[in-house]
């Protein structure tokens, strides 16, 4: 019996003994797709659906924590009133012999990540103001800091980086500079090919922009991680899942990732009226663009497998987009 196949068969197990059902009457079918190391599946039941992220301990330590998490995150949401709201509801997390089952509500009659459309642009603007407008407490935010600082620590990353010196800032632009071809003017992917080209001193000003601070005092509840994959549409509204690595941050972070990405889904689809759209409601902050500019080029740029081939042509793509927006930026709020 392979893994995959010995992990569906506990968790039916499991399920069947929580719900105090015979195995008969459960029905559990993998769910594929998404970006984590845990499984997926849809449980149903006579009269109820649930959606299950399931990983194993003794496969991925790091993975089950994760899921772990992810129901600290569901259970803080359900706190604040966003589930069920912004969020599927939340049932619990299961933890039996190392394997833990986040469950929460299946959403149903829903479409994933689009099709963008006037409808959808509005709708997930409406669902993002309703997120970055949440006032939490302070017992909240210290709550909310705590889980996320934690999920970062796990993955060898830092909730509030220190702040770099000269040298250091070097260093860390260092891959973006590279990325630059300067007899060409251009900006070079993981091939040594120009994918875009600028003025003489476009990469630095790009740079320059990312050197501006937020007001910390703007700090909101945010998503952090939006992509197509965690974003759905029902008739009426526009949900979020995988709150993973929700966090206080700047809601034109969310804009921005979430703007970039339905232009590079557009392509040269839009329409005038449907790219303003886009622009006006989600490219909010020209130094939050610089920021992903930086991203995006030097992902396209570092070397890597050729199994990363489609992941490095989507933040090409995303890289093209980003930049022409940050080069027409006053001419498009004309």
């Amino acid at each position: 019996m392979d893994m995959d196949t010995e992990l569906k068969n506990k968790v039916l197990g499991i399920m069947s003994r929580v719900l105090k059902i015979n195995e008969d009457g459960v029905k559990i079918s993998v769910i594929g797709g998404g970006f984590t190391g845990a499984s997926k599946y849809l449980l149903e039941t006579e009269g109820k659906r649930l959606f299950l992220k399931v990983a194993d301990s003794r496969n991925s330590s790091v993975d089950a924590s994760l899921v772990a998490y992810e129901a600290e995150i569901y259970q803080f949401l359900e706190k604040v009133g966003l589930t069920e709201i912004l969020f599927p509801r939340y049932e619990k997390l299961i933890d039996e012999d190392g394997v833990k089952i986040l469950i929460i509500d299946y959403l149903s009659d829903v479409t994933w990540g689009g099709p963008w459309n006037i409808e959808t642009i509005e709708k997930l603007d409406v669902a993002l103001e309703k997120l970055h407008s949440k006032k939490v407490s302070d017992i909240d935010l210290d709550e909310i800091e705590k889980i996320s600082g934690e999920v970062l620590t796990l993955l060898g990353q830092e909730l509030h980086p220190k702040k770099l010196n000269k040298e250091e800032m070097s260093k860390k632009n260092k891959p973006f500079f590279d990325a630059w071809d300067k007899k060409k003017c251009g900006f070079t992917n993981s091939d040594g090919e120009v994918y875009f080209a600028g003025n003489r001193n476009f990469a630095e000003v790009i740079v320059e922009e990312t050197m501006k601070d937020f007001d910390e005092e703007d700090k909101v509840l945010t998503m952090h991680d939006l992509n197509f994959a965690n974003i759905c549409f029902s008739e009426k509204q526009a949900y979020f899942v995988d709150p993973l690595f929700l966090r206080m941050g700047y809601a034109d972070r969310d804009r921005a990732v979430v703007g970039v990405n339905i232009l590079q889904q557009l392509g040269k689809s839009a329409n005038q009226e449907l790219r303003k759209m886009v622009i006006d409601k989600y490219i909010t902050n020209k130094m939050v663009l610089a920021s992903l500019i930086k991203y995006y080029v030097t992902t396209t740029a570092r070397k890597m497998d050729s199994g990363s081939k489609s992941f490095q042509k989507f933040h090409q793509e995303c890289a093209e987009v980003a930049l022409e927006l940050f080069r027409d930026w006053d001419f498009d709020r004309k």
